[in-house]
């Protein structure tokens, strides 16, 4: 295997990313490339080897990509804990069952996921569900509504991961109720305050950078299952559901901040 740590890959415009580390998933080997001049211009690309040689290929899905950013931080996050993987993953899964419950009986989120299902507006459920670890269907049964934080099980005591490990279920949801703010931000010591915006998604706008403490939620949704004929039609539609997803976002970040105290960074998107 090639050593692709620190490569220098140059797109067309001779902007220049570093190859700063790899991730393996499903048999295919993927790159995490950080631009030099920028560090939050970021991407993954799959990594083709024919022989001693490699090439990079685009990655056309933004949800694979959150896919592999989320395997990136928890792969970073475990990489200097005395947790094995296995086992960080395990708790990693455990915490955030009980967070998502936690945060649906103090929300009702399958009362906004009623809201957008049942609008006039059409938002299409998606067929396939996304395979990435913030979908919210496991536990709740949700159609639209994804977590994009990582869950920075090391930051947690000894004491308290057996607490996860318990079965318990009284205890795992106080331990949930007093550790979630602090679980879900991701920390940097070598930045003053400790408080900058990150982006869990790989769109470049900037309303998908969030703070790096926000409780990061994504609605996505379908296509049409209606067809609205005329390019009129669609546009029309298409702005509606704009209107009624930032109305429905404002209400549910105010809910969000009012009973858990917590800022909330809402983003959604047609897939």
């Amino acid at each position: 295997m090639i050593n692709l740590i620190n490569k220098i890959f140059v797109l067309e415009d001779d902007t220049r990313y570093s190859i700063i580390e790899t991730i393996n998933y499903e048999n295919k080997t993927y790159a995490y490339l950080v631009n030099i001049e920028d560090e939050l211009d970021s991407m993954f690309k799959e990594v083709i080897l024919e022989d001693n040689n490699y090439s990079l290929n685009d990655i056309n899905s933004e949800l694979f990509s959150t896919k592999l950013l989320a395997l990136f931080i928890e792969k970073m996050s475990s990489s200097d804990d005395n947790t094995n993987r296995e086992e960080y993953r395990e708790l990693e899964n455990i915490y955030k069952k009980y967070f998502e419950i936690y945060l649906n009986s103090q929300i009702n989120l399958k009362g906004y996921d009623e809201l957008i299902k049942n609008s006039e507006l059409d938002f299409g459920i998606l067929q396939q569900k996304v395979n990435i670890k913030s979908n919210l269907e496991e536990y709740l049964n949700l159609n639209y509504f994804y977590i994009l934080n990582n869950f920075y099980i090391e930051k947690l005591t000894d004491e308290e991961k057996q607490i996860l490990m318990s079965n318990n279920e009284e205890e795992i949801f106080n331990l949930i109720k007093n550790t979630y703010k602090n679980i879900i931000t991701y920390t940097r010591e070598d930045i003053p305050n400790n408080r900058f915006k990150i982006n869990y998604t790989f769109s470049t706008s900037k309303e998908s950078f969030s703070y790096n403490d926000e409780l990061v939620v994504a609605i996505y949704y379908g296509k049409n299952t209606i067809d609205l004929v005329s390019k009129e039609n669609y546009l029309d539609n298409y702005n509606k559901k704009q209107e009624f997803l930032n109305d429905l976002s404002n209400n549910l970040s105010n809910e969000i901040k009012s009973k858990l105290d917590l800022d909330c960074k809402i983003i959604y998107l047609k897939i």
